[in-house]
């Protein structure tokens, strides 16, 4: 029997909060290990892998293997299921492994600097001998800015990515295994968490054999406990029946004093009459109450479908604009955004998709505060991204009061004051997507024959990401089963389905509603596979003049200087010159 305690270090750059995806004691986390047999050392073929939430019953193909083996576990884990049961494929012997959870700490940036060692999880090796550890993925950790990065592929021992401001990277990730210094471990986790003497002496108790190799025997107190467990109970039976006759008598002198009719029309007078939901119109007009719901994809997706047959509203209904954020995490043009809608409450609509482990911290006076909708992890050039634009979309058309539906980033920012970006949308007879066809390898290149005949190569197209769309559009997004499967199948990495989904479907569903074009500004002067990020130093007067020159477009089918309403992208740096300049430049 080997107690093994596993703890890694790495060198973590910029980042903090090593860990598996849900902690410690991540119930679907996989840890796989090159075991050994302790009869005859035969080194198994593959690694094995053990979770928590994987369990087996024990073995017990007679009574008397049934007894050995309880004999051997019941002491230390009190249950009748192990976390894998393995038979040596030499010997033929019969082992198992065992996890303990409860004591595993994230790495942190000081343990890191200080090339620590922190504990992950205890496991019980029983009939086998741990060689080595394998990494896989499913970790996470935080950088320094708040920014979670999620499902963290440590399989290679190194991460490499990009924060908002700095690069951050996972470098000489290590394990280590043992036992000798589990007690001391066990007890600074009781020192710094601050538990009681009583338990703390428990622990100690429990530890102290797992320290010296042996089975965590049964504490001497259970007679005592025992004794007691029967003295506990007449107790409890005693206070019971002191109540029952309580409630007796005075049901009793109740009765008897003010009569039976008395006592029960009180008890009915007690009831309420169960209100129903309002049969009225406000429960179809009015936005919901929050943007929290518990509904899945599948079930927003179809109620977000919901559209009235006839158009003429029964009510004066006020169009909004929805300004759907998709982040990370933080974002950090909040005071910007908050400025440019201040005063004009009633006619937009704030939704966040974030990480689903992000938590936002919001003033309740902010238009951000309690508007994360429920959120998945969504993955560049994949179709999770996708995905998380329609939740956007899904959210938003719940609200029967949204017209138009703007995509924005955290680094997206305003161009103009409300009042012209309001009426530029509200007036507009298009939508405004990208779709054009791109006969190079970046475009065409990217078709895949086995989505016709949905899509054709004739009717492939590609545009940018940000899209601005009326509500018509955004249903059509919402409820497409047509084109959706296609996509999810066929446009993989290399083909970016962010850059063709959206243009080539509405292409061929409403190709005549879109201008073609995009109103968000960026800059690809500089080259590469993103635009030009612009921090403090760029935000200058000159800077700002340089984006509203040249433009040309059509607007309504007219020639317009007028086209680009949002920029990006704009580091969280930019954001006080943005704040100085914005009231002669912006207009807000």
């Amino acid at each position: 029997m080997v107690k093994f305690l596993l703890q890694i270090s790495a060198e973590l750059k910029n980042l903090t909060d090593l860990q598996p995806q849900d902690g410690c004691d991540d119930p679907d986390y996989s840890y796989f290990f090159k075991l050994r047999c302790e009869w005859c050392g035969e080194l198994s073929p593959r690694e094995t892998f053990v979770s928590l939430n994987e369990t087996v019953p024990l073995p017990a193909r007679n009574k008397r293997t049934a007894n050995v083996i309880r004999k051997r576990t019941a002491k230390v884990i009190r249950r009748r299921t192990a976390n894998v049961i393995q038979k040596c494929k030499l010997c033929e012997r019969v082992g198992m492994i065992l996890m303990h959870p409860g004591l595993g700490m994230p790495l942190t940036q000081a343990a890191s600097d200080a090339r620590q060692f922190v504990p992950v999880m205890i496991f019980d090796f029983r009939g086998f001998v741990p060689v080595d550890s394998v990494f896989v993925g499913g970790w996470r950790a935080e950088s320094l800015s708040g920014i979670n990065f999620e499902h963290i592929d440590l399989s290679a021992r190194k991460f490499v990515e990009y924060d908002v401001e700095y690069p951050v990277m996972i470098s000489n990730l290590q394990a280590a295994g043992g036992w000798s210094s589990l007690l001391s471990v066990m007890q600074d986790v009781i020192l710094e968490s601050g538990i009681s003497a009583c338990l703390r002496e428990n622990l100690q108790l429990r530890v102290v054999p797992v320290e010296e190799g042996k089975d965590a025997g049964v504490s001497s107190s259970r007679p005592s406990q025992t004794k007691a467990l029967p003295i506990r109970l007449l107790q409890l039976f005693a206070l019971f029946l002191v109540f029952c006759i309580t409630f007796s008598v005075i049901s009793i002198y109740t009765i008897r004093h003010f009569g039976i009719i008395g006592v029960m029309t009180t008890v009915a007078a007690s009831f309420q009459p169960c209100l129903e939901e309002p049969r009225g119109l406000d429960r179809w007009i009015k936005p919901p109450s929050s943007v929290k719901h518990t509904m899945n994809d599948e079930e927003l997706l179809w109620r977000a479908s919901f559209t009235p047959r006839i158009k003429k509203y029964p009510f004066e209904r006020v169009p909004k604009i929805a300004f759907m954020f998709l982040t990370k995490g933080p974002l950090p043009l909040a005071p910007l955004w908050e400025r440019f809608l201040k005063g004009h409450e009633g006619l937009y609509s704030v939704y966040v998709h974030s990480l689903p482990s992000f938590q936002p911290h919001f003033n309740p006076s902010s238009v951000f505060y309690g508007r994360h909708i429920p959120s998945q992890v969504a993955e560049w050039g994949r179709m999770s991204m996708c995905d998380a634009e329609r939740r956007l979309l899904a959210n938003a058309l719940l609200d029967i009061s949204n017209e138009r539906f703007i995509l924005l980033s955290e680094s997206c920012i305003p161009l103009y004051n409300f009042s012209v970006i309001y009426q530029y949308l509200m007036k507009s007879k298009y939508s405004y997507v990208g779709a054009f066809d791109d006969p190079g390898p970046y475009g065409r290149g990217r078709y895949n024959d086995n989505m016709a005949p949905e899509v054709s190569i004739s009717k492939w197209r590609k545009g940018s990401q940000w899209f601005e769309v009326n509500r018509k559009l955004a249903i059509t997004i919402v409820e497409d089963t047509k084109f959706y499967p296609k996509f999810k199948e066929f446009c993989r990495p290399a083909c970016y389905v962010d850059e063709h989904y959206f243009p080539t479907m509405l292409t061929i569903e409403a190709g005549n509603s879109l201008a073609n074009r995009s109103i968000t500004w960026v800059d690809w002067s500089r080259g590469g596979p993103h635009p030009a990020t612009f921090g403090r130093a760029d935000i200058t007067e000159e800077f700002l003049k340089r984006i509203f020159e040249r433009q040309r477009c059509t607007y309504n089918d007219r020639n317009s200087t007028v086209c680009f309403l949002f920029g990006r992208k704009f580091a969280p740096s930019a954001v006080e010159p943005l704040l100085h300049l914005a009231p002669k430049f912006l207009g807000f």
